[in-house]
């Protein structure tokens, strides 16, 4: 009875879609689903899961895939109970695990994903105080931290001057983030225990981008199994053995690299990765390095402007130093308004935002920071490869006696027993 009841709980129980959740796929060959209720087309494993995670109709928990078929189930070892998946030579099963993030003893911060929006989600305008404006990130940044958990993501369209509260975030619909030139995507994250203070002043903690990566040769660790994206930007704020400015998380195989470089200050080893599921993190708590002196560009402004400040600027310099010492997030491009006193920040520069981070307007100096060109190791790092899970981190987790793993409208809600 017990066993059923949690059977139908699972199926039928609806939850609230605004808790930030971390999922992934437990792959296990030669297995297939017991129940299907959908049959795709699929060319890979990987595109069956985008399948799954696309699936409008019903709530796809697992699917097997095999000869270019994919087979989708609202099933999975939750609802299955002691049920043995039966075997199937030559076949992939996918089960989706999500858990939800509660945040307790920790902080509740931000990813930025520049130039992309999240397709799927429902857009809420969010009111600000200059409607029509450019400089709004902050206060839209806030208004989403007072929403708490009926504020899973944001996102800032810079080129209409607007900000919009979204009703989920990207976690199990990676496939739904599309890049757009001139709005940013900010997804809401937690980041729990000592690690979450360095970055209470920074409206976003970390930069996101899919399918980039660093060169082999820059990753001074490596440590496997670990279980969410979250946990491998926590690990890179603890390291102490060297100042992680960046990460790498893939997945497909929950490895995490650690690097004590970034896009800025190795661009020419920062390139494109064909693997989507591969996610390049850069450390936003740190202060922007000085030693990188600006480099002006005329009659420009930035396009992803985040904030103006229109009081005390008399000068390029006052502009620029401004900019330096702004602490709500590291500035990496300014615009001197020498007309109307006025000083343009923003958190993007060339190194996220490409070409289109910059647009002409006459009047105006733009500045971003250009790192000098520095030659990087040739050989492996010496610092060694960690061939084990990491360790527990230094706060304390409950851990559950039982824990049950729900997945409703691709959220999934773990429930204590």
């Amino acid at each position: 009875m017990f066993h059923l009841a949690r059977i139908l709980a699972h199926r039928n129980k609806v939850f609230e879609a605004g808790a930030p959740t971390s999922c992934r796929y437990d792959i296990r060959p030669g297995l297939s689903i017991i129940s299907m209720d959908s049959l795709q087309f699929a060319s890979s494993s990987d595109d069956c899961q985008v399948q799954c995670d696309s699936e409008g109709t019903f709530n796809c928990r697992a699917y097997t895939y095999t000869s270019n078929r994919c087979f989708l189930s609202g099933d999975d070892s939750v609802s299955l109970g002691p049920i043995v998946l039966p075997e199937k030579p030559g076949s992939t099963y996918g089960e989706k695990k999500c858990v939800l993030e509660q945040c307790t003893g920790g902080a509740f911060t931000y990813e930025k994903m520049t130039g992309f929006v999240l397709r799927s989600a429902v857009q809420n305008s969010i009111m600000v105080s200059n409607p029509g404006s450019l400089g709004n990130t902050l206060e839209c940044q806030e208004y989403c931290q007072r929403d708490g958990l009926d504020c899973p993501a944001f996102s800032v369209n810079y080129q209409n001057m607007r900000c919009d509260k979204l009703d989920r975030n990207s976690q199990g619909r990676t496939q739904d983030l599309i890049p757009r030139d001139g709005e940013n995507y900010f997804e809401k994250i937690c980041l729990r225990g000592p690690v979450a203070t360095a970055c209470k002043d920074k409206a976003w903690a970390f930069e996101r981008v899919l399918g980039h990566e660093l060169e082999a040769q820059l990753y001074d660790r490596t440590v496997p199994f670990v279980q969410s994206r979250r946990d491998c930007e926590e690990l890179c704020l603890e390291e102490r053995s060297f100042t992680c400015r960046s990460a790498l998380y893939n997945d497909d195989t929950t490895e995490c690299k650690l690097s004590r470089e970034d896009r800025r200050t190795l661009p020419s080893f920062y390139r494109r990765t064909n693997n989507m599921k591969v996610n390049y993190l850069e450390n936003q708590c740190l202060p922007v390095l000085q030693s990188c002196p600006y480099e002006e560009t005329s009659d420009s402004y930035p396009t992803y402007t985040d904030h103006i400040q229109m009081v005390g600027i008399t000068s390029n310099e006052v502009c620029e130093q401004f900019c330096t010492q702004f602490r709500s997030f590291n500035c990496r491009s300014y615009a001197y308004y020498s007309s109307n006193g006025q000083c343009f920040l923003s958190g993007d520069d060339r190194a996220s935002g490409a070409n289109g981070a910059v647009q002409g307007r006459p009047g105006l100096v733009y500045n971003e920071r250009k790192c000098p060109a520095v030659t990087p190791p040739t050989e492996m790092p010496t610092t060694p490869t960690t061939d084990v899970p990491p360790p527990s981190t230094q706060y304390t987790r409950v851990k559950p006696r039982w824990l049950i793993t729900f997945s409703v409208d691709y959220l999934c809600i773990p429930i204590l027993l």
